[in-house]
This record gives structure tokens, sequence and C-alpha cells, in this order.
């Protein structure tokens, strides 16, 4: 992938934000460049939670600015390939979910989860918000997927954005290894989230241009 700019991200002078040129690039599963970012999650995950996770999603977004001074990794799986571990705390597959909540039908293929968010530096969620819906974006999705904890969705809503909470992150629909494996993440009380990527990447081109974007909720939610 390239570099693109992203508006707002840089620290703010004079009560103005500025825009900020990052990197993203693209690591699949089974190249050296997604091992170590998936080293990188790991160890988040454990200085964070105190969690010993083993399910990677099998590409990740690494995110950095240009300078080389922070970082950030976003997982993603299509829905073409296969299950999402989100779907654990579902009781139907996500694109039925969808469905029902929408009144129309959704494709599975439509849909992305992402999830494995790990940062370098504290505060940089909304840089990943911003950076991860421009990538999905292109990537030709339409709903994006994920399990949040309250700070998470905090960082949404100071972007202007509103997922639409489908679900409770219940840690007792795993197996009872595999959630204690995830430390104290859960005492977070997570939730499983919905967003519509298209609204997500209008708020983005129009806080660039500085005008509202045409046609748009100024949400990435699905509407309720």
């Amino acid at each position: 992938m390239a570099n693109i700019l992203l508006p707002g991200t840089a620290r703010r002078e004079h009560g103005k934000g500025n825009s900020q040129w990052i990197d993203i690039r693209l690591a699949d599963e089974g190249t050296a460049a997604y091992d170590r970012l998936r080293s990188f999650v790991g160890e988040a995950f454990r200085r964070c939670y105190g969690a010993e996770i083993r399910h990677f999603l099998p590409h990740f977004l690494h995110i950095r600015d240009t300078e080389g001074r922070h970082q950030t990794v976003v997982g993603y799986r299509g829905g073409h390939e296969g299950a999402f571990f989100l779907e654990h705390y579902l009781d139907q597959p996500i694109e039925q979910v969808l469905s029902q909540h929408l009144g129309e039908a959704i494709d599975r293929g439509q849909i992305v989860e992402v999830g494995n968010l790990a940062d370098s530096t504290p505060g940089m969620a909304r840089l990943s918000i911003l950076a991860t819906t421009r990538c999905l974006y292109g990537m030709g999705y339409r709903w994006v997927v994920f399990t949040g904890v309250r700070r998470l969705y905090n960082a949404f809503r100071r972007l202007g954005l509103r997922p639409m909470e489908l679900a409770d992150a219940d840690p007792s629909r795993l197996q009872e290894d595999e959630a204690r494996r995830w430390g104290n993440y859960y005492r977070d009380q997570p939730k499983v989230y919905v967003g519509r990527i298209e609204d997500g990447y209008r708020r983005l081109i129009s806080a660039r241009s500085g005008r509202p974007a045409a046609n748009a909720s100024g949400s990435l939610a699905v509407p309720s």
C-alpha cells in the first residue's frame, strides 16, 4: 500500500487540526512481516490485559506516521474467508444478524471483521479508525464488525461516528481455556458493534475538505 493523508491526526495548534501523512502496509498470514506484527499484537495484549491470545486475523494493516514514531496494527478478515471470531457471541451468522437489523439481505462478502488492535503509543485509536476506514473502503467492503471496549467506542464518538451495538461479547460462549487466555480483557465488558464503512469514509473526506459530506448521515453506524 502507500502513504496517505489523513485530516487532523497531528497535534492541534491555535485550535486548528493539522493533517499528517501516514504510511500503511499490508501483511498477509504466512509472511515474515505478518509474523513480526503478530508478535507485536501478542505483546500488546499481554501488557494491557495479561492475555496470551492465540487467535489472530489473517491480514494486518501496519499503520505508522512517516517519521516512524508511532505505529498501530489492525487485523482483518473478509466474510468470504470463513467464520469470524466474534460470531462466537452471536446466535446466528453475522450476515443473518445484520439482515434482521437492517431489514434487507446482506451479502456476507460485503462484511469485514477487524480486531487485534494494538498501539505503540496511548491515544492512537483515532488514527487507527481513520486509516482503517480509508483502507476498507478502498477494498470494497460495506460493513465492518468488531468487538470493542468502551474506550474504543468513545474514540468513534469523538470522530462523530456511532457504531451500533449488536451483542455483548460474553466470554461464557468461549471454551473455558480460551476465555482464560484473554486475561482480564472481559472485565471491560466488550460489545460487538457494526458500522457502515461508506459513512465513515464520507466523514473522513468531509473533514479533509472542510465541507459537510453530501447525503451522509454523519455516522458510521447502521441506522437504528
